[in-house]
């Protein structure tokens, strides 16, 4: 089993805006998003992350997109690595 990064500058590097695992996860999401946004469950999940927003932070699909791939690589990390 691999042994997940032990400091905060490595999940940074690992996981950051910039990292290539985000990057990838991204536009491959952008492709998605750009095929199924008109669908309900999806047009849904973006209206309900819209409406949770405050008032002055960016609600534009791009950062939903972003903000949706940090959440499926985060939970596939702690999926891997953290016991119930």
């Amino acid at each position: 089993m691999p042994t997940p990064p032990n400091n905060y500058n490595q999940l940074r590097a690992a996981l950051g805006p910039q990292s290539p695992a985000l990057r990838q996860t991204v536009e491959t999401l952008a492709i998605l998003y750009q095929q199924t946004q008109h669908i309900p469950p999806v047009a849904n999940s973006y209206q309900a992350w819209a409406v949770s927003r405050p008032p002055y932070h960016d609600t534009q699909p791009q950062t939903f997109i972003q903000h949706t791939a940090q959440s499926l690589l985060l939970r596939l990390i702690a999926y891997r690595f953290l016991t119930p």
